[in-house]
């Protein structure tokens, strides 16, 4: 996956965007200035709408239980991205869910791989961009979830559960094991990209000292052109096979 543009969003220049007043409502419920981000992958171009300026976004941020980074684009979901256009064939007709959409990038390109998908996150503007990010794309079919880990009620099984840049907050580890556990189905797979984060090393190796398996693959991934390239791991987890 190649970045091919980064700019203010120009309407006229992305075919599926929402025209200038849904931008500027999006502005309005985000509380911060968003930009695109457009991406090539999977076969296709991808317009991403994400919050760059972090001190706008965390302005009266001490208001909040957990600072709203979902609502930025980052290095991660583009890792994550990638990984599931390179297994494209193992996605059509399966069900997926995104743990931490944020702007939603992984979820809506294992959707428009045929991918049967639901997103989650605590942050009720992340999914209000989310769902934005799906209708400039033309991705319909989408299941919205607005879920917290600390109280988790979701029972559905799926073949894969997929986030990134979600393992940044040690508090939250046991939680997200315990999804792990109760939502991944038989023989299903966990993929997560993390920008080789001290505590992603950490969850990963608590899970390998279980009936986990584990494997790591290694991207350097930038943003944009001007920025520079972050090495993101990408953790691909399969639960082991219970020996009778």
């Amino acid at each position: 996956m190649s970045l091919i543009q980064h700019s203010e969003p120009r309407v006229e220049d992305v075919s599926a965007a929402a025209d200038s007043a849904a931008w500027d409502s999006l502005a309005q419920q985000l509380r911060a200035r968003p930009t695109w981000v457009a991406v090539e992958g999977a076969g296709r171009a991808w317009h991403i709408a994400a919050v760059e300026d972090q001190d706008a976004l965390l302005e009266g941020v001490e208001t909040l239980d957990r600072p709203p980074y979902g609502l930025m684009l980052w290095e991660s979901a583009l890792a994550l991205a990638q990984w599931l256009g390179a297994n494209s064939s193992r996605l059509r007709g399966a069900t997926v869910l995104e743990l931490g959409a944020g702007a939603g990038l992984p979820g809506l390109v294992a959707r428009w791989l045929g991918a049967e998908v639901c997103q989650t996150d605590h942050e009720p503007r992340a999914l209000e961009l989310a769902r934005f990010n799906s209708q400039c794309n033309r991705v319909e079919g989408i299941e919205l979830l607005l879920a917290d880990w600390r109280h988790w009620n979701h029972e559905r099984h799926y073949e894969f559960i997929i986030g990134a840049d979600i393992l940044y907050e040690r508090a939250c580890h046991a939680y997200l094991a315990a999804i792990l556990e109760r939502n991944l189905a038989p023989g299903g797979t966990v993929a997560i990209a993390d920008p080789v984060r001290r505590q992603a090393l950490d969850f990963v190796a608590d899970l390998e000292r279980g009936p986990w398996r584990v494997e790591l693959e290694v991207q350097h991934i930038r943003l944009h052109e001007r920025a520079r390239r972050v090495e993101t791991a990408l953790f691909v987890l399969q639960r082991a096979p219970v020996v009778s």
